[in-house]
């Protein structure tokens, strides 16, 4: 994943605050910033820091001397085994007005992916936690900069840059600001296609909208109204679209057309919130002057900021295009930091492919088996642990088959619910109790995941990284080592007018790119009036499966792949 919460694609380097640093001293709210000054008495200990840790975890909480960004000292943390849990510097708790906007920056090394929390305190002492997002590993001095929104009861606030696995994290020169900085200038960075793609820059036409031609549209029957916020998931705007009353159609913020090449592989994403389902498309304008517009994917409801990316290619004779997260029902939608551009994937050391079977499906032991065993082929089974009584799905023996022949058993909840719909307790019960079911009949943790339906937010992947060790979406695209997130794997999904030819095409590009591809097939079913839209017919799989024993291309277990995939990035 590439994150943007790096304040460097702005093009612009953060000293604390976007004021002179004599102004910063007076205004950043941290006692001690840079971690210069050790408590009386105890140099061991940085004056207005506490060292915390939680959970099941072997961590070394250290007030380092030398190898600071600035100055002599920095504070560090060092996980060398991890269950669960997590290990941070922390700066005092400092008073805060409510319905407030602040900016926490500050710098830091990183051997790992770690993440960003904000802690509220209220008047009776009472606190509550807001994701603020996460921040890439980084071997030198990395920016990290985000807004932050108190809630209408904070009376205090402090942020938690957490250390939840194996891994190293450094920090120096932190600050707390209140208010909004003026916009800096955003350029185009890293071939990116969106103009003013973070929102920073406001028009000086007219300040309700982001410079560089971003516009709101509607279509159809509904009554709809846009916002220009002062906050956002990094920097400090973002946009929302809002319908208040709907009939049909759907309400959008959009960029203009950028020229775009066909046939080429692109990426997109954006980070969003909302209180409802949303879609995203990429509206192509072709050499004829014709328009076609592409479903790019799903993006489930998302209280907190929750982050989408799919990979999508244009067709033949594209001239143009721009891509739009669309509203189409009573709601909200924020969105902020877009990013798309023309996409080369950067390869691991050899291709590989996986096969993963969603569901428990009997169809799937009663014709895909036999297939699987003619091929040699291992698969990873995500397996719903709900239904053993139900005819249409697979019985606790039938599960087994698969492990006994050498299939991994993995996990995808117990009722298949859409979990973005749900608190995170009925979440975490589905991700646990699967995980309980499948120790218990097979005699070992899954040590994998998929979501039903693709559909995640920010509580679910937290409570997966709780249980397993990686999470299988259905968003479009192949896992390389400049993109890879295990608990975001990306995928090509299976349905029954999936031809041949998509299958070996998509086979010749993991070769080219050196990628791993995953496949998703759920039904395997000769009735396709009954299994319907995902199903594969056996006939189809014994094709689908030649061609890929003839790719000679390494088929692996997603475990077998994330054993050989993770020590290379």
């Amino acid at each position: 994943m590439r994150s943007t919460i790096f304040a460097a694609l702005y093009g612009f380097i953060l000293t604390g605050s976007y004021l002179t640093e004599a102004d910063a001293e007076t205004v950043n709210l941290i006692q001690n910033p840079s971690a210069e000054t050790a408590q009386t008495g105890n140099l061991k200990q940085p004056l207005g820091w506490v060292a915390d840790k939680w959970g099941s975890n072997t961590t070394t909480m250290t007030y380092k001397t030398g190898a600071a960004r600035t100055g002599t000292r920095s504070l560090y943390v060092s996980t060398t085994k991890y269950v669960n849990g997590d290990a941070k510097w922390y700066f005092n708790p400092v008073e805060v007005q409510p319905n407030s906007s602040y900016t926490f920056q500050d710098y830091y090394k990183s051997s790992m992916t770690t993440e960003v929390l904000a802690r509220f305190m209220d008047a009776n002492g009472l606190y509550s936690y807001r994701w603020l997002g996460s921040a890439p590993k980084s071997t030198e001095w990395a920016p990290l900069s985000v807004s932050v929104q108190t809630p209408a009861d904070a009376v205090s606030l402090t942020i938690l840059h957490i250390v939840n696995g194996v891994g190293t994290l450094q920090l120096d020169d932190v600050s707390l600001v209140a208010g909004v900085p003026p916009s800096p200038e955003v350029p185009a960075v890293g071939g990116e296609l969106i103009p003013n793609s973070t929102l920073e820059v406001v028009s000086p036409a007219n300040p309700a909208l982001p410079d560089a031609g971003w516009k709101t549209n509607t279509a159809g029957k509904h009554q709809a109204q846009f916002s220009y916020l002062a906050e956002g998931h990094t920097g400090y705007r973002a946009v929302r679209a809002q319908i208040n009353s709907y009939n049909s159609g759907d309400a959008y913020w959009s960029h203009p057309a950028q020229p775009a090449a066909s046939g080429k592989l692109y990426e997109f994403s954006d980070y969003y919130r909302s209180n409802v389902d949303t879609e995203v498309y990429a509206h192509v304008t072709l050499e004829d002057g014709s328009e076609r517009w592409l479903y790019v994917g799903s993006a489930y409801r998302s209280l907190d900021w929750n982050y989408f990316y799919q990979q999508f290619v244009l067709p033949a004779g594209t001239v143009s295009v721009d891509v739009y997260h669309s509203l189409f029902k009573v709601g909200y939608l924020d969105t902020d930091d877009y990013r798309l551009v023309a996409y080369t994937p950067a390869g691991f050391s050899r291709s590989l492919v996986s096969l993963t079977f969603d569901d428990a499906l009997r169809s799937v032991h009663q014709y895909g088996l036999p297939i699987m065993q003619k091929y040699n082929l291992p698969t990873t089974q995500y397996l719903l642990t709900g239904y053993l009584q139900d005819a249409y799905y697979m019985t606790q023996q039938m599960m087994g088959d698969f492990m006994v022949a050498g299939h991994e058993i993995a996990s995808h909840t117990v009722t298949h619910p859409v979990l973005a719909h749900l608190t995170a307790t009925q979440i975490d019960v589905e991700l646990r109790q699967s995980s309980f079911d499948l120790f218990s009949w097979f005699g070992r943790p899954p040590a994998n995941f998929a979501s039903p339906f693709g559909a995640y937010n920010t509580d679910v992947i937290k409570l997966a990284k709780q249980y397993y060790r990686s999470h299988r979406s259905v968003n479009v695209g192949f896992n390389s080592k400049d993109n890879f997130d295990p608990y975001n794997i990306k995928v090509q999904n299976i349905v029954l007018s999936t031809t041949l030819d998509e299958i070996v095409g998509w086979l010749n590009e993991a070769r080219d790119y050196k990628a791993w591809l995953v496949l998703v097939y759920h039904a395997v079913n000769p009735d396709t009036a009954v299994a319907g839209l995902w199903n594969t017919t056996p006939e189809q799989l014994d094709a689908h499966f030649a061609a890929i024993k003839a790719s000679g291309l390494e088929v692996k277990t997603v475990n077998d792949a994330l054993d050989e995939i993770q020590p290379q990035l």
